[in-house]
């Protein structure tokens, strides 16, 4: 009876659209993280949450007020005179265990509880891991200080971010973590450490002793070393660069030696606030492979979202027709601040169960407010159902808080479909054990 009824609501949902505007497919539900650092006070990352239902609609949203988004906490930056405390990618949430519209657990980079470090002076990154729920007030896990040293590569000082590595295929293995270290104890913040740790010696910390450092990049002098977003994706970790090499690399750990690779052409040196979403598209002849998006500058004139696609497979995206704007201020527009630009702080890449793509965008022009909006891609990460494709979440004009004073916000989004669903052979298994436990107590009664 249950399927009828979603079938024939199916149907008359499709007279209602006749004649109109598609609408959006409905996308897979789930919580979406959104955190940001404000200096008013203190340097601190606020983390707030709100669930979607699968037509992109805020759980116990409307009516204004910002209903339905969820204030988790605060975490306080002890380091005040960190030069670069107003960018987000220290405070990017990323998932280390799933949970979908439930709560997870999310690890990320802080100035949390340390001193100045004494080897260059400047502060340890320490990496955090934060379990939030639907109160204000965060379970906070200290993973790591960054207090090792030996040499120049051993230590987190003057730490950009930290994330974790779920899956283990960039890293090397379960219970590692990446953190990116501006600065390669010279001071001068011109140089950057990739680092990979994990707790060797089981003590509790990923960074307190030179065994934790199971490997090491520390090779990008003169690439003014701000990274303004990252996105672990299968074996790589894309990042996006801002300096004299403002584009989109990659780098890869094989065997304990991390290699950085340029996978995008030089972008405007205007989107140097801007995320980036990676992940796989695929050609007209179904094949798969890789890809980011980001934004750039086109012609130095007006902001868009860019795909960068390696269609050819050679492990970049710089040959002819793999750099390709796909929207931008000419395409639809659903509020005043839906036009990308150098405050679209970040970007997430979304599947549905039918593997349909959609593009989830993070923007926050301070004064005037932030947006988060979804996009629904083609398959080959292209973008073209114009206003039908694009539907707005979140909006500082519907009370909901953008929690970064000066313009990006991160986000992340915690699929309903991370989280597996018992088969039916499996509840039936399940349902049949239980019946058969509850007959033997109730034979054992009777006797």
């Amino acid at each position: 009876m249950r399927r009828y009824g979603i079938v024939s609501g199916v149907l008359v949902a499709a007279v209602l659209l006749a004649g109109t505007a598609q609408a959006i497919s409905q996308g897979p539900g789930g919580r979406l993280y959104l955190a940001g650092m404000t200096t008013s006070g203190p340097t601190t990352t606020k983390l707030y949450s709100i669930v979607l239902d699968q037509n992109w609609n805020i759980v116990g949203g409307g009516g204004g007020g910002g209903a339905g988004q969820i204030y988790h906490g605060t975490i306080t930056d002890t380091w005040a005179g960190y030069s670069q405390q107003k960018e987000t990618a220290g405070c990017s949430p990323e998932l280390e265990t799933y949970a979908g519209s439930g709560y997870g657990k999310i690890v990320m980079g802080a100035y949390y509880n340390n001193s100045p470090g004494s080897t260059t002076g400047q502060q340890t990154l320490d990496v955090l891991r934060i379990t939030p729920d639907g109160t204000p007030g965060l379970s906070i896990q200290s993973l790591g200080d960054g207090r090792a040293r030996a040499g120049d590569d051993c230590h987190t000082d003057g730490g950009l971010w930290a994330v974790p590595d779920p899956k283990g295929l960039y890293t090397g293995g379960a219970g590692r973590y990446s953190i990116q270290v501006n600065d390669g104890g010279t001071g001068t913040w011109d140089y950057n450490h990739q680092l990979v740790v994990r707790d060797t010696n089981g003590d509790g910390d990923v960074t307190d002793d030179p065994n934790d450092y199971l490997a090491v990049l520390h090779s990008e002098a003169g690439l003014y070393g701000q990274k303004k977003d990252q996105e672990i994706y299968g074996e790589r970790m894309y990042t996006k660069q801002y300096g004299s090499g403002n584009t989109v690399y990659y780098y890869k750990n094989t065997g304990g030696t991390i290699t950085r690779t340029q996978f995008g052409p030089t972008l405007s040196w205007m989107t140097y606030e801007v995320g980036l979403a990676a992940g796989e598209v695929k050609d007209q002849a179904g094949k798969s492979h890789q890809a980011t998006w980001t934004v750039d500058y086109v012609g130095d004139s007006d902001p868009w979202i860019v795909l960068l696609a390696d269609w050819d497979d050679d492990g970049d995206a710089l040959d002819a027709g793999e750099y390709h704007p796909i929207y931008g201020v000419s395409d639809a527009n659903v509020s005043p601040y839906d036009d990308p630009n150098y405050y679209t702080g970040d970007l997430e890449l979304v599947k549905n169960a039918d593997g349909k793509l959609f593009l989830l965008v993070s923007r926050n022009d301070s004064p005037t407010g932030g947006l988060i909006y979804v996009l629904e891609l083609d398959d080959n990460g292209d973008y073209s159902l114009g206003f039908s494709g694009i539907h707005a979440i979140m909006a500082t004009a519907d009370g909901y808080v953008f929690p970064n004073d000066w313009g990006e916000s991160e986000i992340e989004f915690d699929s309903n479909l991370n989280v597996p669903i018992p088969e039916p052979t499996t509840m039936l298994l399940v349902g049949t054990g239980v019946l058969g436990v509850l007959g033997y107590i109730r034979r054992r009664r009777m006797n």
